[in-house]
């Protein structure tokens, strides 16, 4: 059940950190990506499951056979991590900071007829200091999606580099990717498994997570975990168990957050994090590592625009798929 914990909150994550690196420009905001709410009392295996089903799961997204159906989507990301060594003799120290911030936005918008359009841009920016001396690198994303291409420029160290791929190829070689198991066809109807909510929250707790709701305008589910996910997490992974007891936590904070509005449709997801660590190993070495901020994956009405006469501009490096999935 514990591992179960940690894969749910590893699934989150991961999908949130994913949106992050689809995103663009801006410093951390350590309230990215909250959500404000009545969130004072965990939510019982009952109340979550009457929750649950409150949520439109055919239409989430709006009436897709609506002729003037269209979705819009804007993701966004304001998050920041620092790590700080200190290793001494007893007699001198020396010290070490790292710090990465990365933020921006991706809009996507798609429509009853399959069209596509999105764009967004990234921005990374990392520090090093070290014996008194400071290094900074800063590079940027930008990408942009139509029905034909996806294109994406990047650019580090006074370098840009332009490229693009058929978005029919790439949606063929993730087909391909989806595994299909020898006893099922194209076309099967694949039973739906109920969730087993007693047990889900049994495990989230195991590894310190927690359910909350507030349903006073529509549905907001939050989901909190504190120090004890990290440690379970670091226990699963060999490299790391033995420094697991070593942690001490100033702050943890790891906030997951899922609205809908009255009518069950989807509004947003969302992370929000706020850690602050320290570690000793010896009493002569200290690391210490904070992460600030979090990322939005937010329905609604989003303008997208594409750079004029993109479609015609030969500077994108046409990439067949093939030379990169293989």
């Amino acid at each position: 059940m514990k591992k179960a914990g940690i894969a749910v909150a590893g699934f989150l994550l991961a999908g949130t950190l994913f949106a992050c690196t689809a995103c663009g420009e801006g410093g951390a905001n350590a309230n990215t990506g909250k959500v404000e709410g009545d969130f004072s009392e965990e939510a019982t295996a009952e109340q979550l499951s009457a929750a649950i089903a409150k949520i439109d799961t055919e239409n989430a997204f709006g009436d897709m056979t609506a002729d003037d159906w269209k979705l819009g989507v804007q993701i966004s990301a304001d998050l920041s991590m620092g790590v700080k060594a200190t290793v001494s003799d007893g007699k001198q120290s020396a010290t070490s900071e790292t710090s990465t911030v990365i933020g921006g936005k991706f809009d996507f918008s798609v429509d009853k007829q399959m069209n596509l359009l999105a764009a967004g841009n990234l921005k990374l920016t990392a520090t090093q200091k070290a014996n008194g001396q400071s290094e900074k690198e800063e590079s940027s994303f930008k990408a942009y999606l139509d029905s034909d291409f996806a294109y994406a420029e990047a650019n580090a160290n006074g370098e840009t580099q332009k490229v693009k791929v058929s978005v029919s190829e790439l949606m063929e070689a993730i087909k391909g990717m989806i595994p299909v198991s020898s006893d099922e066809t194209e076309g099967d109807i694949v039973e739906e498994e109920e969730f087993d909510i007693a047990a889900i929250l049994g495990g989230l707790a195991e590894v310190g997570g927690k359910i909350y709701l507030d349903e006073s305008e529509g549905l907001k589910i939050k989901i909190g975990f504190d120090e004890t996910f990290i440690r379970s997490a670091m226990e699963e992974i060999p490299e790391y168990a033995e420094m697991a007891e070593y942690l001490q936590f100033d702050s943890c904070v790891l906030d997951f957050y899922a609205v809908f509005d009255r009518d069950g449709k989807f509004g947003q997801i969302s992370f929000n994090a706020n850690v602050a660590a320290k570690m000793e190993l010896t009493p002569l070495m200290k690391t210490e590592v904070s992460i600030k901020g979090g990322a939005v994956v937010k329905a609604g009405d989003v303008n997208v625009t594409l750079p004029a006469g993109i479609a015609s501009d030969d500077s994108y490096q046409l990439i067949p798929i093939g030379s990169i999935i293989g």
